[in-house]
């Protein structure tokens, strides 16, 4: 037997937490995003929130005389895994198999987004290994919420701490093995075994305290009464003009009256250095959402010109890959930044998302969009013979001699989207 060692270069991307802080921010919509700041300002002393419209209380009927943009209609309500799906930009280029299993996944995620599952029971259920279902799980892991198919919230506190650079050198050990006497604040016990003084087991303690105990989610409850757009685009002398709505956002800065204490020695400075991280965290969040989500509208414009301007006929396919690509940004990223997000145009309020429809790569029409094939397949089944109902084959012979190439398969799946039933099934109706 002979034994050598051999060394290959990987390239892996790392988020930090400061990098994790601003995803979230980034996916959250307007109504969200105001809810936080009023959270984070009841924390920090050191935000100061300036808030012109009472945006903490606020009662939408009267939004209206403030500003023009809201639109009053009522969003549906989305669960869980749709709301998961949404930040799966690969999800049309899933294996089956693969799709299944992070469906079943997705449904096996408790109230704290930790997963309630056994590797062992999702390996029987599909018969795949356990390579194939770690494999899943990590994928949901990269686009989900931070933490998202932890096993436990002990867990969830390891990877915080694991991302973390400056946590205390105890912090981890203490929640591997100390939680109990963490809980019952045995601080004799914890200064004695560890060698530490009351000080450094305070600190390690208060830093533990202040971890998230569970990963974060958007409330998904109760559907939202209006629609507050975060974009507004319109056309002026040939050129798209784009406008952020900030307008009902509360304005956020630091107070600098507790700056001037980390130029002093005192009892505080510890805890306003830490508060001082916090704020600026949240306003660098809020700066660089504004700064991307206008950047990829801007791309948008650029891309759907045709859309713009002739409506859903100049629509083109888009991938998410392709705004990642051309715009130096993750994948995740630009799913996050489109998530629930709106934009109001001079025919209508539009969610971003309709600006990436899914394109057929595999028709000789590179413009082709799965809609538009699903209106053609509504508009051959309206003008069949009621008592010869075309079947999803003959479908696939009449789309092919109009240059339209996908499988029954694909015809299947596209007709039940549009709640038509089977040619058998039609026949009888």
């Amino acid at each position: 037997m002979q034994m050598d060692i051999q060394i290959s270069p990987q390239i892996k991307q790392i988020m930090t937490m400061d990098t994790i802080f601003h995803l979230e921010i980034l996916q959250l919509t307007n109504d969200e995003l105001a809810t936080m700041i009023a959270d984070k300002a009841l924390e920090n002393p050191l935000l100061l929130v300036e808030d012109h419209f009472n945006r903490f209380s606020v009662d939408y009927s009267n939004l209206k005389r403030y500003d023009n943009r809201i639109e009053p209609f009522k969003v549906k309500q989305e669960s869980v895994v749709e709301y998961l799906w949404e930040l799966m930009p690969l999800q049309i280029e899933l294996p089956n198999i693969q799709e299944r299993v992070l469906r079943f996944l997705m449904e096996h995620l408790d109230e704290h987004l930790f997963l309630q599952v056994e590797i062992s029971e999702v390996c029987k259920k599909f018969s795949i290994s356990e390579e194939e279902i770690i494999e899943c799980i990590e994928l949901l892991q990269s686009f989900g919420p931070f933490g998202i198919a932890s096993k436990n919230s002990k867990h969830f506190l390891e990877l915080q701490v694991n991302l973390d650079e400056q946590a205390p050198p105890f912090a981890l050990l203490f929640i591997q093995q100390e939680l109990t006497a963490i809980a019952n604040l045995q601080m004799s016990y914890l200064m004695k075994k560890y060698k530490m003084t009351k000080k450094e087991v305070l600190t390690t303690i208060a830093y533990i305290k202040g971890l998230q105990p569970f990963p974060k989610m958007p409330t998904l409850n109760e559907p939202s009464m209006f629609i507050i757009p975060d974009l507004q685009i319109s056309l002026v002398a040939g050129q798209w003009i784009i406008e952020i709505n900030n307008q009902l956002l509360p304005k956020v800065s630091i107070n600098e009256g507790y700056i001037a204490l980390l130029k002093e020695e005192s009892l505080i400075k510890d805890y306003v250095e830490q508060q001082l991280k916090q704020a600026q965290l949240l306003v660098d969040g809020i700066e660089e959402r504004k700064k991307t989500i206008y950047r990829i509208m801007n791309w948008l414009i650029q891309k759907q010109r045709y859309f713009l301007e002739k409506g859903q006929s100049g629509l083109i396919p888009l991938r998410l890959a392709d705004a990642a690509r051309e715009l130096n940004l993750h994948e995740s990223t630009i799913s996050r930044a489109i998530r629930n997000k709106y934009v109001r145009t001079p025919f209508g309020m539009l969610m971003l998302k309709e600006f990436f429809p899914k394109g057929i790569t595999y028709t000789e029409n590179p413009n082709l969009t799965s809609d538009r094939i699903k209106q053609r397949i509504q508009q051959l089944i309206a003008g069949e013979c009621s008592s010869k109902p075309l079947s999803d084959q003959q479908l696939v012979e009449f789309l092919k001699k109009e240059q339209i190439l996908i499988s029954r398969r694909t015809v299947a799946k596209y007709r039940e989207s549009l709640t038509i039933p089977n040619s058998t099934k039609r026949a009888y109706a």
